[in-house]
């Protein structure tokens, strides 16, 4: 369980390569990007918004369109890396996952948290399925929230009325509905049913993921300074009203294949984890949301996550990282100043 406990800054510390059978340049070097579910101020649109990224360091979005902060290392709370290590334990670990596209890989992960217990009502599984066929925005992109969003509002894909969190002013006016209550619990409900009976199928009940953006939507400048062999890491932090506890799903594909519209730049996507939780822990979530984008782009780490074979190899994973980590105390250092990289990569 994620905790709000007051937290202290990690950083990490120099590492000594390790002999995993293959030299360094064998893995590919990772971009990850980080989005966080996010909905209009009048609560009807939802969509993911891009927070920040690591091209090795990490880059903050900041309020000016396209403007980022200058690359540094990350600085993480230690209580962040306990609940990541938590929630790797307790959480659905897919390793080899063979995917067509998102819709199917968006079907694959609900189903996970069907056989995994975690979801227990159809309503819940559809509204996932739907959330994570959303549109992604990036933060050097000008189209509108507004009207790419609309294009994929639940009614247009026979999903009546829209899930509570996008249209809660909605769905109280249509509270005494019957199908309205059933379609729009906010929390898990004790109906059980079977696995087949949730099981999405792949046009009747998932999301259609949106229109993805053209050739020049993509950041070509950024993919420019990207080796040929890069791949991508998408880590999606989801803050819902309709479940009570947090989790996370880990998922690093068979084949790297191209997620449209989900990466800022046009690359092959590896891995994707998903952390799903409450509204009210969206902070916590960020912050183990940083964490795990911060390991995964760690080199030593990432080797760890291109050759786990179980949930106990990404667990080692984790135990490596938190195994060479530094810890200041909190009355000595002051978390919002930034460090520069290792002049070793910035003299490049």
């Amino acid at each position: 369980m994620i905790s709000q406990r007051n937290s202290v800054v990690a950083l990490q510390a120099t590492r000594q390569p390790l002999h995993l059978g293959f030299t360094e340049n064998d893995v590919p070097q990772l971009f990850c990007q980080l989005d966080v579910l996010r909905r209009s101020e009048e609560a009807e649109y939802a969509y993911w918004k891009e927070k920040a990224r690591w091209v090795r360091f990490e880059e903050i979005a900041e309020n000016v369109l396209g403007r980022w902060s200058k690359p540094h290392v990350a600085t993480l709370m230690q209580t962040a890396l306990l609940d990541l290590k938590n929630l790797l334990g307790t959480g659905v670990i897919l390793l080899n996952v063979i995917p067509t596209d998102l819709a199917g890989l968006s079907q694959q992960i609900v189903q996970s948290l069907i056989d995994a217990k975690y979801i227990d009502d159809n309503a819940i599984a559809q509204k996932l399925s739907w959330i994570l066929g959303l549109p992604h925005f990036h933060h050097h992109e000008k189209r509108s929230v507004t009207k790419t969003a609309s294009s994929i509002s639940l009614s247009k894909q026979g999903l009546h009325p829209s899930p509570s969190f996008v249209m809660n002013t909605l769905l109280q006016r249509n509270d005494e509905s019957d199908n309205t209550q059933e379609m729009s619990a906010p929390r898990l409900i004790n109906r059980k049913q079977s696995s087949h009976d949730m099981a999405l199928t792949e046009h009747e009940e998932s999301n259609s993921p949106a229109t993805p953006p053209s050739a020049k939507d993509y950041n070509t400048k950024l993919q420019r300074k990207l080796g040929r062999k890069t791949e991508a890491a998408s880590i999606l932090v989801c803050p819902v009203d309709f479940v009570k506890e947090p989790t996370l799903v880990f998922v690093r594909l068979e084949n790297a294949i191209e997620l449209l519209g989900m990466i800022e730049i046009k690359l092959y996507s590896r891995f994707i984890v998903l952390l799903l939780g409450p509204e009210e822990l969206e902070k916590q979530l960020l912050q183990v949301g940083r964490t795990m984008a911060t390991i995964l782009t760690d080199d030593i780490c990432r080797e760890f996550a291109y050759t786990a074979k179980d949930s106990d190899d990404v667990m080692q994973m984790m135990e490596r990282f938190m195994q060479d980590t530094y810890v200041i105390p909190p009355s000595e250092w002051d978390p919002s100043i930034r460090i520069e990289p290792p002049s070793k990569y910035t003299s490049k």
